[in-house]
């Protein structure tokens, strides 16, 4: 069996975990806080940040500002948003670190990893 490594991640491992949810935070802050939280875009109703803990080069994250626990209860504008900020995140990776392919995910709830 191969294992996943990413050794730099030992830090976030063995770190005690913040109490409150790092999107809302940086959802909340103003954009003079966007290179510190790593906010890379900002639209009405969605963020896109890169992970402080990568597991590949690339690594972000897409995610609404309204803190859901389920994109069925994701409004319409929110919900499209969602999906052309990831379309403009593909293109800024895809011309910067020209990928073989991508792997996008949904985690959703405690058992998902979110």
């Amino acid at each position: 069996m191969r294992q996943l490594w990413a050794p730099w991640r030992v830090d976030f491992i063995k770190a005690p975990k913040p109490s409150g949810c790092f999107f809302c935070e940086a959802a909340k802050a103003s954009p003079e806080r966007d290179a510190e939280l790593h906010v890379l875009a900002r639209t009405e109703h969605c963020l896109a940040i890169m992970n402080k803990y990568p597991y590949n080069n690339g690594h972000l994250l897409v995610a609404p500002r309204a803190h859901l626990a389920s994109l069925i209860d994701l409004p319409q504008p929110a919900t499209f948003e969602l999906a052309s900020l990831t379309q403009r995140a593909l293109r800024a990776l895809a011309a910067t670190l020209q990928p073989h392919g991508f792997n996008l995910g949904v985690n959703q709830g405690k058992v998902a990893g979110a």
